[in-house]
């Protein structure tokens, strides 16, 4: 029930200017030079009150390139990333923010282009992840999903 009520927050609520102003989105834990490889958009919530998500969990594969700061293995790296539309993908590496998220992976904050962020304080605790799974489901099972209902935008 947590997980389900961090998540809804996440996706009526946040917002660039919210993300950057407080909340444990606020510093990153490491900027990479990265290639987005792949982008699967997860199956959004049916919301029963009307409401129209304008962002929502994406599932987005990068080649790590070079790490600029933190520590991040480079090559293949999965990380989950809260958007509306696909990323630009093209065989150009962008610099990208990354936060450790509760679930042992990264959230995707954004192209380091926006606001300015802070480094995470060491020992800092980790951010909610922007996707759980369901009791018996795996991050995997809701990406096949995605990718069986949207497809995917693969810049291979």
């Amino acid at each position: 029930m947590k997980r389900s009520a961090v998540l809804l927050s996440w996706l009526l609520f946040a917002s660039p200017a919210l993300a950057d102003d407080a909340g444990p989105e606020a510093c990153y834990d490491a900027i990479v030079l990265a290639t987005i490889v792949d982008q699967v958009p997860s199956i959004p919530p049916e919301l029963e009150d009307g409401s129209i998500l304008l962002r929502w969990p994406w599932f987005i594969d990068l080649n790590v390139e070079q790490v600029i700061e933190g520590e991040v293995p480079p090559g293949p790296l999965s990380v989950l990333s809260m958007q509306h539309s696909y990323w630009q993908a093209d065989a150009r590496p962008g610099r990208w923010a990354l936060r450790r998220n509760e679930d042992g992976g990264y959230n995707l904050l954004d192209s380091t282009g926006g606001p300015k962020r802070g480094r995470c304080a060491p020992g800092a605790s980790p951010a909610p992840a922007f996707l759980y799974p369901a009791d018996g489901q795996s991050l995997q099972d809701m990406r096949r999903a995605g990718e069986e209902l949207y497809g995917s935008r693969s810049a291979r």
